[in-house]
């Protein structure tokens, strides 16, 4: 028996808490899979060129270990060849799996919907997004869910979380409706004929809660990023205290937080960084004169190295 428009608004509301649950972490596994940054820690004072730097530091190299993996993973034919071209070959499945085991190998698992056709014994294959698809069983070894909760159209930003146009399917039929789950408007509703809700879930392990093949892989990709970046500020801000050694005129405002930067902010920051300039003019006081380079070496008054030039005024 069919719901009506209130009992399926009572189920929305049911299933949403447990959705929200659900895609959280795949929406946080996603955007480290695109090469975001997350809650990435920086200087108060971080100017622009730090902020670049740290921008270039993230690359999508867990995307390419998901692509690596899923690349090889292909249904290149059926042993019933009557259900390969019409099932299969006629919903373009050959280029459209790879939507489903990109999402099977990233999050644990895939969704594809196969639903009645307008034509008579046509079926209609498609791919579901693991991160709008919220499935439920009863029986986590169950071929088929009991009921699925899909998201039909991207979010806009100007809509809240839950608004849009939606689908719900169950052993009777597919809901289709838009609004909010549990406040659900526009409800059109299409049996399906079938005894069960026609959506395969592709599992990336037979575990009864499939695990990701890339989630485990996280701290190994910031520990990259992090890499990345300490290389980036070695190769552009190494250069300074040997200038600066060698006689070389520097601005008093140029990288005038390169301290903080590189070390810890605040009343700790500032002691070190007061320490290293009397270090450093100390040292370019005593550099050496080209007018003197006979003179024999002794210590200057930094006490930190020697120096063959006597002590400038």
């Amino acid at each position: 028996m069919s719901l009506d428009i209130a009992a399926l608004g009572k189920l929305g509301a049911d299933l949403q808490p447990d959705a929200r649950a659900a895609w959280a972490p795949l929406q946080t596994l996603q955007k480290h899979i695109d090469g975001q940054l997350l809650r990435t820690w920086m200087p108060e004072n971080a100017d622009a060129e730090y902020r670049d730097l740290l921008r270039k530091s993230a690359s999508p190299w867990l995307g390419f270990a998901r692509d690596a993996i899923a690349q090889g993973c292909i249904v290149s034919g059926y042993t019933n060849t009557e259900i390969w071209e019409r099932a299969w070959r006629a919903n373009g499945m050959d280029g459209r799996q790879d939507v489903v085991t990109r999402d099977a190998v990233g999050f644990g698992r895939g969704f594809v919907a196969v639903l009645p056709g307008s034509a008579t014994d046509s079926v209609v294959m498609r791919p579901m997004s693991a991160l709008d698809t919220y499935a439920v069983y009863d029986d986590p070894w169950d071929d088929y869910p009991k009921y699925v909760l899909h998201r039909r159209r991207p979010r806009s930003g100007k809509q809240t979380f839950w608004q849009g146009e939606w689908m719900l399917v169950d052993a009777e039929g597919i809901y289709r409706f838009k609004g909010t789950p549990d406040t659900p408007v526009d409800m059109t509703f299409e049996e399906h004929g079938l005894a069960a809700a026609p959506v395969v879930g592709v599992s990336n392990t037979l575990d009864a809660s499939p695990l990701s093949s890339i989630a485990d892989k996280v701290p190994v990709y910031k520990r990259i990023v992090d890499g990345t970046f300490t290389l980036q500020m070695l190769q552009r801000y190494g250069a300074f205290p040997q200038k600066w050694m060698a006689g070389g005129d520097i601005d008093p405002e140029l990288r005038a937080s390169i301290d903080s930067l590189l070390h810890a902010s605040g009343e700790a920051g500032r002691r070190r960084a007061s320490a290293r300039s009397r270090l450093l003019t100390s040292t370019r006081r005593c550099r050496r004169s080209t007018r003197t380079s006979s003179t024999s070496p002794r210590w200057c008054r930094c006490r930190r190295t020697t120096c063959s030039a006597p002590w400038s005024t």
